[in-house]
Order: structure tokens, then C-alpha cells, then sequence
């Protein structure tokens, strides 16, 4: 298992070893889970709260 703070010193870490970029910049999360089959009727369900911005999105 790992802690909440190991997670945020290992996403520190990913980020300090790229240049700065002149727009923000986001961290892609993939999780295994071990010993969870969906297919014998366990599924996942699971609200994520995004940040809320004051501007609008452009494209």
C-alpha cells in the first residue's frame, strides 16, 4: 500500500525532471488493482471532484 504523501513526493519528482512549459501541465494516473476481476461481477465506481477555473475552456 502506498501513503498519500509517497504519492505526492513521487509526482514532485515525475514533474522536477521536465522544463517548465509555458502552459499548464497535467499528470496522467494509472492504478492495478490486484485481485479484482470484472468480469466475476466486480466493477469500480468511483467520483473524481475536478478543479473548478474561472475561465472558460478555449480550444
Amino acid at each position: 500500500m502506498i501513503t498519500e504523501s509517497e504519492l505526492v513526493d513521487m509526482v514532485k519528482d515525475a514533474k522536477a525532471g521536465t522544463k517548465a512549459k509555458k502552459f499548464k501541465q497535467s499528470v496522467e494516473l494509472i492504478v492495478n488493482f490486484k485481485d479484482i476481476d470484472v468480469k466475476k461481477g466486480f466493477a469500480l465506481n468511483e467520483v473524481v471532484q475536478l478543479p473548478k477555473t474561472n475561465s472558460p475552456a478555449t480550444v
